[in-house]
Parts: structure tokens; sequence; C-alpha cells
């Protein structure tokens, strides 16, 4: 039996259309199904235990719902598999395993379960978060807001918005400690820490990433002007804003910290943080294969 979580806010609340459609595909391959409202679970612990091992779960959302789910059931033991079924804006997080975005592929993301004892911690404003894809500080946050804020949410809003922001933006300078090398940047236009490859609706920030290589990819874009920040930013659909490296600092580490001369907006899966001006970002040391 599969049981089906989803958020009825993902993808501008537009998620009932999905569900809709899972539904009939159940129904059609006489596959039982139960369908839940994420948003309802007060307690993952007791939700977990009301399950029999056999039941699957699918998470119908996107970035910012699958990990809040993964950090919800992160100390909790159980043997139900997960799946992850996009409905979301970005859906960045799905990109990294390059398959087709259907209801019959559920089984090339099944390991996603062994995910939630490694996930990336993260020290800020006084309190420990977890990412399952990326976290960022910076322009890419601010981009966020205003995403968020607009009716349209997509890969060109996210674009569109990009640009308006380079306008207004104020860059920041930052020290960065990185596996203990201490590094100072000037003109900092955007720090992004990630598990994965892209951000912003495919973006491919990262495009080294490995969601189980152990590390994680650090991307800082400095010391550019606003027409040149305009100019590199479509290359990073691609991954190629990395032959700049005069702008464009990229390495893997398990520890960094970052401290920033102001305080900034950030991003945690695509989910908005308070403005801060410090984050702590570490790895455990533990491998695992995630395919």
């Amino acid at each position: 039996m599969y049981v089906l979580l989803y958020n009825p806010k993902s993808k501008n609340n537009k998620s009932f259309k999905i569900v809709t459609k899972l539904r009939t595909y159940f129904k059609k391959n006489d596959i039982l199904c139960d369908f839940k409202n994420i948003l309802l679970i007060n307690d993952y612990e007791q939700f977990i235990k009301s399950l029999e091992n056999e039941h699957k779960i699918i998470i119908i959302g996107g970035d910012g719902t699958f990990s809040n789910f993964m950090r919800n059931i992160k100390d909790i033991e159980f043997e139900n598999k997960i799946y992850l079924y996009p409905a979301g804006t970005g859906n960045d997080f799905i990109k990294n395993f390059k398959t087709p975005h259907n209801i019959e592929m559920f089984n090339k993301v099944e390991k996603l379960r062994k995910l939630k004892a490694d996930l990336p911690n993260v020290k800020m404003n006084g309190k420990e978060h977890h990412f399952i894809n990326g976290i960022g500080i910076g322009f890419d946050g601010e981009v966020a807001s205003k995403v968020n804020a607009s009716r349209l949410k997509n890969t060109f809003s996210y674009l569109t918005m990009s640009i308006k922001t380079v306008f207004n933006y104020e860059c920041y300078d930052m020290e960065a400690i990185i596996d203990g090398e201490v590094i100072h940047f000037k003109n900092v236009w955007l720090s992004s820490i990630q598990n994965g490859q892209y951000f912003g609706g495919g973006m491919k920030i990262c495009p080294a990433a490995l969601l189980d290589d152990n590390l994680l990819d650090v991307c800082i874009i400095h010391s550019l002007s606003k027409i040149k920040f305009l100019v590199l930013l479509p290359t990073v659909f691609s991954g190629n804003h990395l032959k700049y490296k005069d702008f464009v600092y990229y390495r893997q580490a398990k520890d960094i910290k970052l401290k920033l001369n102001q305080k900034k907006t950030g991003q945690l899966d695509g989910d908005l943080f308070n403005l801060t001006s410090e984050i702590h970002v570490h790895l455990k040391n533990k491998f695992f294969n995630l395919f």
C-alpha cells in the first residue's frame, strides 16, 4: 500500500491537480493508496508508527516539503521506503537523479530514506538546521524572497526577479573558513553550499556535486560589477560559470564557516531564513551508498 503525503500549498497551490492525477492512476491500476495532507501531521513519530513496514511513503511536493519531512523523521527508525513525486516550483533536488518526472519512475528514487541520517548540519542565529539540497546566503536569498511574494513561481519568474534584484543589490565582504583554511572575499554576490547540483529552478550552481560523495560543494561569486554579474548569470544554468575563476570560487569540503560584514537574507532548500551574518555548515564523516 502507498501512503501519499501531499502539500496543498506546493506549486502555487496547484498540487490538487497532481493529487487528482495520481488518484486516477492508482485507481485505474487497482493499487491501494491513502492520501494525507502533510501539513496536518503534528506528530511524525506517531505517524510513522501507525504504518506497516510494507507501506510505502510518497511525498508529493517540492524541495521545501521534502526537506521538512526529512528533518522531522531524521531521528526516527523505520523500514518504510520513501519516494518523492516532484510537485513544487523549482524541484531542484529531484533533478540530481536525472529521471523522468512521472508516476512509473518511483523505483529510481526509493533509496531516499538513507539520506535522513546524513543531512548536512547548519548552525545560524543560535539554532541548528538541516538541509537535503543546499543553502545559500545573499543574492539567491533575496531573489527567493521576491519570487515567493510573486503570483507566478517558476524558472522564468526566478530569472526575471534575478535581473531586477541585480540593480538594487548590495554586495557584502566575507571571511570564509573552509576545512580550516581562512579566505577573504570582497563584493560577494552569493555564497552557496550544496549537497545537490541545482538551485533556483534548474540553475546548475554546483555542477560537480553528488548526493552520496560525502562532500559539500561551495560556490562563491564575488568581485563583479552589476553588468558583469548580469553577463555571468545565464551561464549558471549550464554550469559554465566555473570557467570564470577570477570571480567564481569553487571547491568541495566538509566544514564551512561564513562570516559576513552585514546581515543578509538566505534560503535553505528554497525556504527563506531570517537575516544572518554568520553560518556554519558541517557534514558528518559518514559514507553511505544512495544508489
